[in-house]
């Protein structure tokens, strides 16, 4: 009789893939922003992936939905998936100045807005006897009364100056 005898090594070049995805601003659709096809995964061995490997800006890594690791399979197929979310944030519209006409409020502004998003400032106020400065801001550009929520809240001000006569007599 004649017996063999072997051993299964496991392949230490397998591939497996790591992508990176974005959300859409509900939260639902997915969109391949990256990915990756690395040779050092070993079969039946764990391989990871780190959100830091990639930066999306206005998107922060959802750790919660990705698998950031994996058992590598030694057909290749093994999927890495790292998920990030699109940030939210607010627009608001203060009046300031030493002036506001009685009757006259802010506009409501808006929340939970995507970043990326195009958003229209909101109508200039008017008051009888009162010129209104416009909206200013700091936070993002405007172009056209629209601009693209930045990373980060975006805060409107304007104020009321009181229309004055030739001699300076205000006419409120």
């Amino acid at each position: 009789d004649v017996a063999f005898a072997g051993e299964f090594i496991a392949k230490t070049d397998v591939t497996y893939k790591v992508q990176w995805l974005t959300k859409d601003a509900d939260g639902n659709d997915k969109t391949l922003k990256d990915e990756e096809t690395r040779a050092d995964g070993t079969t039946g061995q764990s391989a990871s992936a780190t959100a830091e490997d990639k930066v999306f800006p206005g998107n922060t890594y959802d750790a919660a939905s990705s698998t950031d690791s994996v058992i590598v399979k030694g057909d290749g197929s093994s999927v890495i998936k790292l998920y990030f979310t699109v940030n939210r944030h607010n627009v608001t519209y203060e009046i300031t100045g030493d002036v506001i006409p009685e009757g006259v409020t802010a506009p409501t502004g808006e929340t939970n807005v995507a970043y990326g998003t195009e958003v229209t400032v909101k109508e200039d106020l008017s008051a009888a006897g009162y010129t209104f400065t416009g909206w200013t801001t700091n936070d993002a550009t405007v172009v056209d009364g629209k601009f693209e929520m930045p990373n980060g809240d975006v805060a409107f001000a304007g104020e009321f100056i009181a229309k004055t006569d030739e001699i300076g007599r205000a006419h409120v």
